[in-house]
């Protein structure tokens, strides 16, 4: 049985500098974009954020004229009802 050998070719330094130069260009590239992602993201949450807010605003303002409606509503029925004990019309 004969078994083959492959030389593995020598990494001189000139080679692993520039190795190590591609990688820190990409590292240096991911970091930007994962930054400008999570700025992204931030400026995304604080929006839905702010929206939030402002449909909270909106939902107590119309729970208030609905409860001022209701109030109303009551006071007419109440109306409606002395009336029709007094014998008027419906």
């Amino acid at each position: 049985m004969q078994i083959y050998s492959k030389t593995v070719p020598q990494l001189d330094a000139e080679h692993l500098s520039e190795s190590l130069r591609r990688l820190e260009t990409f590292l240096n590239y991911f970091q930007e974009t994962t930054d400008h992602q999570l700025a992204l993201l931030r400026r995304k949450a604080e929006a839905a954020e702010a929206r939030a807010e402002t449909l909270s605003g909106t939902a107590e303002s119309l729970a208030g004229q609905f409860a001022a409606l209701r109030a109303e509503v009551n006071t007419l029925k109440t109306q409606v009802q002395a009336l029709q004990a007094q014998g008027g019309t419906t």
